[in-house]
């Protein structure tokens, strides 16, 4: 009996460091989760930024048109 009980519990000790693989690996993917939003938005912050630059530029080169003429 002293076998199937010592079987019994490394199975359970088993399921459980399992379970706590599985728990790691699913912290880690909400890590990666969470800096891909967070790059995500900063990619959004530079395509906004070089939108702006870009529409400062066209201004900017209208204005020095008027001096070249």
């Amino acid at each position: 009996m002293k076998v199937v009980v010592d079987k019994v519990d490394e199975m359970v000790d088993g399921y459980v460091q399992n379970g706590k693989s599985v728990q790691e690996m699913i912290d880690k993917v909400n890590v990666v989760r969470e800096l891909s939003i967070s790059n995500a938005r900063s990619v959004e912050e530079i395509a906004s930024a070089s939108e702006h630059l870009s529409t400062m530029t066209a201004k900017l080169n209208n204005l020095l048109a008027t001096y070249k003429s």
